[in-house]
């Protein structure tokens, strides 16, 4: 063995030619030992004349800036807190209550509502960092993650970045050259043309040339934004034009790419951790296949597509990648899996810390957070290759502000009620899980597997001008069956009310009981396949009406003192009911016509629901109130909205959320009920044809004028919500009667654009 007091003698090695070393050695020692010795300084040579080097500096953090918004920056601040740093929020003045700013050590106003103003404004954020006296700056997702021109500024002002470096950020964050890097370095790529593309007649040219259907993409793009599927030229052309205005948009960088659609595709990506030394690890991937508009919706750790041997691979690639681009700090390798025969190719590497990254930390027990801090402090991972492991299974639904029976349209308004889900009411994780996540208390899930990342609260506002992501509910279980079971009874206690608020609970809880998903047959077109005609609810069993029916009513039978009642239910159709309470625990449900007389018919049988069957429990509320549903089959939370002025109200109409299901529930006693058919109703006022603003958003263009012929389904108006272009069509064919907006006008909810006649 070379002593170690030799090796000493080289540790200059970077700045000595090796065949002098080789000299030294071989003087020094007998030819075995300099042959030896002779390997050594090869490798010593590499190790010392590397950019990651042993040689990293370690740097003191004490006060970091985030520069994000929202459930992240609480997330960031949290992890920071927990390693003793002092945290700085930025905000712009339509975030001037926002929770982050409050949960903020301190708070630097950066600018007006729109983001390029603030959140993208590299200078202001600069000026907020070195007026707090902020040593390192943490970007978050989205916003400035990604963007190299922020980090290199941060670095001439001896700002630390909290995230890869420049080199690799400037080489992944170009779609077309992170190509070519992968590409050298073994990882398997998409057919397609790696290139910018000029023009929509050379898309075509392209497009033909690989086959369609394709996908256009933004090259400095990511987060679903400035990417369409095209599968003929017509849509291609369309693809083309607003995929450019997006990116443009969005990331400030035009430039567009197309590759071959893989069709049965599924999304699942491998989480890296790298640090300033050479230590590379992969982390166990997160499937990402259930999409709305190119965006993530819901996420699972791990797939349950892969093997043991195919996420090695994918893994093994994903360090490659990582090494060949010199890459430090967390970062994400996405990849295109198909769900034939697991084959796999690469579709961008994201250089940030992910949206879904708690289910990782879930499954493994690494605060990814708080490995980027350490990373960035000069640190060595704290974990090896053959430390990580993967222990049970956790499930993530993104919460939007969103309309999902409308096109998943943006939705902004007021949070009038928010509460978020315990699980209290289910049995706790294992004892060896329930200590797992004792241990790892920093993750912040309770012992029900339950964990909210969430950046609002009641009384707060959701503005039109950012992304509409409201929280991510994540649930961990002992396998993909019970994380599942958790999810779903969360997101039927989730409650999320206001204002002409939407919001996509009910959606996601649809997802999560679909019989494709629930068995893990799933791809990037699940809801298009499985909701071809957009989403409207959830028709629920027999089973489940009885449940929301007598919730509702024990409701109505505690507030006026009746015990009986008649129930008109309005979802997917109407039903109408007979409900009488026949003692405290059994309840008599007869189901009668909507002209009902006031006598039951001879012929309808009356079935009673006793309390060795179901059980109601009033957990209270106020506006939204939650009920304990307890069945031979079922346990699980109903969510009962009384619309109503006084809980006294005899003619009480409420709105019910279960089981991914919302409809409308309306309680009288039975007099009334049978004398409504007597009231005259009120005909419907015709109009004219008026496309209304299906959200607040900004005009982006408009594309017809007065006296303009147009067909049904001619696009008239391009709205830019929460930074995604939405194409308006004409809902009927007629000549433009008027334009009531302008380009460049922002607009609210229902407002007049186009009158047609």
């Amino acid at each position: 063995m070379i002593a170690s007091e030799h090796i000493r003698q080289v540790t200059s090695a970077h700045i000595w030619n090796a065949s002098h070393l080789r000299y030294v050695f071989g003087n020094r020692f007998s030819k075995d030992k300099a042959r030896k010795a002779s390997n050594l300084i090869d490798s010593l040579l590499k190790h010392f004349t590397s950019k990651s080097s042993s040689h990293v500096p370690k740097r003191n953090i004490s006060k970091v800036l985030v520069a994000n918004r929202g459930e992240i920056a609480i997330r960031i601040m949290r992890a920071a807190k927990q390693l003793g740093f002092k945290t700085v929020a930025v905000f712009s003045t339509a975030d001037t209550n926002a929770l982050h700013t409050r949960y903020a050590d301190e708070a630097y106003c950066i600018g007006p509502p729109s983001s390029t103003q603030s959140y993208l404004n590299i200078s202001s954020i600069i000026k907020a960092a070195k007026e707090t006296g902020a040593d390192a700056v943490h970007p978050g997702y989205g916003f400035l993650s990604e963007h190299v021109d922020f980090a290199e500024a941060l670095e001439k002002e001896g700002i630390k970045f909290v995230g890869p470096n420049t080199k690799a950020i400037r080489a992944m964050g170009d779609k077309i050259e992170s190509k070519r890097i992968a590409q050298r370095a073994g990882v398997y790529i998409i057919d397609g043309y790696i290139g910018e593309i000029g023009s929509d007649k050379q898309a075509i040219e392209v497009a033909k040339e690989i086959g369609f259907p394709v996908m256009v993409k933004a090259s400095a793009g990511g987060g679903g934004k400035g990417m369409r599927v095209a599968s003929n030229e017509k849509e291609l052309i369309e693809a083309f034009r607003i995929c450019k205005s997006e990116a443009e948009s969005s990331f400030g960088d035009s430039r567009l790419l197309i590759e071959k659609y893989i069709l049965k595709p599924r999304h699942i990506e491998i989480q890296i951790l790298a640090d300033e030394h050479g230590n590379v690890v992969y982390l166990p991937e997160r499937e990402c296949s259930v999409q709305r508009r190119n965006q993530k919706v819901i996420e699972e750790a791990p797939s349950p597509l892969l093997d043991p041997a195919t996420r090695k691979k994918m893994g093994e690639q994903a360090a490659a990648l990582a090494r060949e681009v010199g890459y430090t700090s967390a970062g994400t390798v996405e990849y295109l899996v198909s769900g034939l025969d697991k084959s796999f190719h690469f579709l961008e590497m994201n250089t940030r810390l992910q949206v879904e990254h708690p289910i990782t930390e879930a499954i493994t027990g690494i605060d990814l957070a708080q490995s980027m801090f350490r990373i960035a402090a000069g640190e060595k991972l704290h974990i090896k290759q053959e430390d990580i492991s993967i222990v049970g299974s956790a499930i993530e639904c993104r919460i939007y502000a969103e309309n999902p029976y409308s096109n998943f349209l943006p939705s902004v308004g007021n949070i009038r009620c928010y509460k978020e889900p315990t699980l209290e009411h289910l049995k706790p994780l294992s004892h060896e899980l329930g200590a797992r996540l004792t241990s790892l208390q920093h993750l912040n899930f309770n012992p029900y597997g339950v964990r909210v990342d969430a950046g609002v609260e009641e009384g707060l506002d959701i503005p039109i001008f950012y992304d509409p992501l409201i929280s991510k509910l994540v649930t961990f279980g002992e396998n993909r069956k019970d994380a599942l079971h958790r999810m779903a009874n969360a997101l039927d206690e989730y409650v999320i009310d206001g204002d002409r608020l939407i919001h996509n609970v009910p959606f996601c809880r649809a997802v999560i009981s679909n019989p494709k998903f629930v068995s893990g047959d799933i791809t990037t077109n699940l809801i298009k396949e499985e909701w071809p005609d957009g989403f409207h609810g959830v028709a629920l069993s027999k089973d489940q009406n009885f449940q929301a029916i007598i919730a509702t009513a024990s409701l109505y039978f505690r507030d006026t003192g009746y015990t009986s009642t008649v129930v008109k239910v309005s979802n997917r159709q109407e039903q109408q009911f007979l409900v009488r309470k026949v003692d405290n625990n059994i309840f008599g449900i007869q189901s009668i016509p909507l002209d009902w007389d006031g006598i039951a018919p001879e012929s309808s049988s009356e079935e009673y629901v006793s309390s060795s069957y179901f059980k109601t429990t009033i957990l209270g509320g106020g506006r939204v109130e939650l009920i304990n549903i307890e069945t031979n089959k079922n346990l699980g939370v109903i969510q009962v909205k009384r619309l109503g002025s006084s809980r006294l109200d005899l003619v009480a109409p409420y709105t019910v959320s279960c089981f991914g299901a919302k409809f409308e529930v309306y309680l009288r006693p039975g007099y009334v009920a049978v004398l409504e058919k007597f009231m005259k109703r009120r005909d419907a006022v015709s109009q004219h044809k008026i496309l209304k603003a299906p959200m607040p958003g900004t005009v982006r263009s408009i594309n017809v004028k007065e006296k303009d012929t147009v067909s049904e389904g001619q696009e008239v108006a391009v709205l830019e919500a929460m930074k995604m272009q939405n194409v308006l069509r004409a809902p009927a064919s007629g000549i433009v009667k008027r334009v009531h907006c302008a380009q460049g006008e922002i607009i609210s909810l229902d407002q007049p654009l186009v009158e047609i006649e």
